[in-house]
């Protein structure tokens, strides 16, 4: 699998008429009706690109209490036992107006442009694209309230081997 044939078919302004899309959800925090329906929105478009998508759920256990959230899990079989992995988030702060258009919306559109391209390329290794649920704090930002997609994934993977078989992960998101 080379990267630089993605790279060429690869576009910034279906990305960004993604994130636009996406965006257009308004506020999305996990467990928010509008989570749902984006979430909805991205499983088809990974789908109808030909990629296998499972929704990954899963109660978090945050500082409000239990919170359903579920990561959106896209994945393309290859010919060896290994694995390349993009991830980054789909979900916003809880605040009233927060579209995430420069963090979660950038990122998820990132991905979906992946899903669009890389079907379409040889690859020899497994490809996943996963968008993380709960990525933002649901109070204030520390090691225990945020991440909550990741870090559940981590925990799912090495229990059933595929943390093993990564060659290589790479999660787009924006920092602070």
């Amino acid at each position: 699998f080379s990267l630089v044939a993605p790279a060429a078919s690869f576009s910034g302004t279906s990305s960004l008429e993604f994130t636009r899309r996406i965006t257009a959800y308004g506020p999305h925090a996990s467990c928010s009706t509008a989570i749902g329906r984006l979430r909805a929105y991205v499983e088809a478009q990974a789908k109808t690109k030909g990629w296998s998508v499972t929704e990954d759920s899963f109660v978090a256990r945050t500082p409000n209490g239990p919170v359903k959230m579920a990561n959106i899990v896209a994945h393309l079989t290859g010919h060896t036992s290994r694995a390349l992995v993009f991830t980054g988030h789909y979900d916003t702060r809880a605040r009233a107006g927060f579209l995430g258009a420069n963090d979660g919306g950038s990122s998820a559109g990132f991905l979906l442009e992946l899903a669009r391209v890389l079907p379409r390329e040889n690859r020899n290794d497994d490809i996943y694209l996963v968008w993380f649920d709960g990525e933002e704090a649901v109070r204030e930002w520390t090691d225990t309230d945020s991440l909550y997609g990741s870090r559940h994934m981590v925990r799912q993977w090495a229990n059933d081997g595929t943390l093993a078989r990564i060659k290589a992960l790479i999660n787009v998101d924006r920092s602070e």
